[in-house]
């Protein structure tokens, strides 16, 4: 890839970034998110209809989780915001039907990543507006 495009790139990026933040700074409730899919989603344990996500009982110990396995797969972090796997770790935390009547994980990172791509990039742009809106 030539230079000049490169970094064309880079400045489309940085200006969506900036669109991004700017948007979601005038989002007033996004501190919670209720994902309703089109077709049932089974994740090999239960169908669900919806998930329910609450952002704002994420913690500084679910951040450095959502690191520390990114990290043994090889991953590193530049953005938190805006990668992926990041905002895949902590759509996982914040599912309120994670785990079952029993305290067991049903829902996993690798559950997030398996859903439909609509469902995924959904479900992790509403964890990026809430991080964004918070002011990360």
């Amino acid at each position: 890839m030539n230079e000049s495009i490169k970094q064309k790139s880079i400045v489309d990026m940085a200006e969506l970034a900036e669109q991004l933040e700017e948007a979601a700074k005038t989002m007033t409730d996004v501190g919670s998110y209720e994902h309703v899919f089109k077709e049932p989603w089974e994740n090999g344990v239960k169908v669900y209809d919806s998930l329910h996500f609450d952002w704002t009982k994420l913690t500084g110990g679910d951040s450095l989780a959502i690191e520390a396995e990114l990290r043994l797969r090889g991953i590193t972090l530049i953005a938190p915001a805006f990668t992926g796997d990041f905002l895949a770790g902590m759509a996982a935390r914040a599912c309120l039907e994670r785990m079952d009547e029993d305290g067991t994980i049903v829902i996993r990172t690798v559950d997030i990543k398996d859903l439909p791509m609509p469902d995924f990039l959904a479900i992790t742009s509403q964890a990026r507006n809430y991080l964004l809106h918070e002011g990360f």
